[in-house]
């Protein structure tokens, strides 16, 4: 006796039937959205008008360090200090998505500052704005008694 095995297609559950209905329609077809500026230029896209988009490209680089933060900070100090004292001229470029340097970093602002000592021993004396020492810490377990 043969046995055949019928193989059905799954079926969604009409809320995720609808869902994926809704997200195949045509208006969210590829090409619509300006993502990239290829797909759609911008200066046709009102969304887009008032804002300014320039762009700074500027390919030469030796090191790219991607993040702002105290690690790629940290990285291209050091590397530079290396570059000046081999006599060395080499160009660093660092990404940051934050606006500014170090934006991201976690609030607290609590540092240790070993690092910081060994990577600029005059840190103090070129004003860096920190100025209330950590004088102790302490740890806690939250329990349920």
């Amino acid at each position: 006796m043969r046995r055949a095995l019928l193989l059905r297609p799954p079926q969604l559950p009409p809320r995720l039937a609808a869902a994926r209905r809704a997200l195949s329609s045509p208006a969210l077809a590829p090409g619509v959205l300006t993502t990239h500026y290829k797909k759609k230029d911008r200066a046709e896209d009102p969304r887009w008008e008032g804002i300014d988009m320039e762009r700074f490209a500027d390919e030469a680089t030796d090191l790219l360090i991607v993040g702002g933060g105290p690690a790629g900070l940290s990285a291209a100090i050091r590397f530079k200090q290396l570059c000046n004292e081999q006599g060395l001229d080499y160009r660093v470029t660092l990404l940051e998505k934050a606006s500014g340097l170090g934006e991201h970093t976690l609030s607290g602002a609590v540092l240790e500052p070993r690092a910081l000592d060994e990577l600029i021993p005059d840190w103090k004396e070129r004003g860096a704005p920190l100025h209330t020492p950590v004088e102790a810490d302490r740890a806690g377990f939250l329990t349920e008694t």
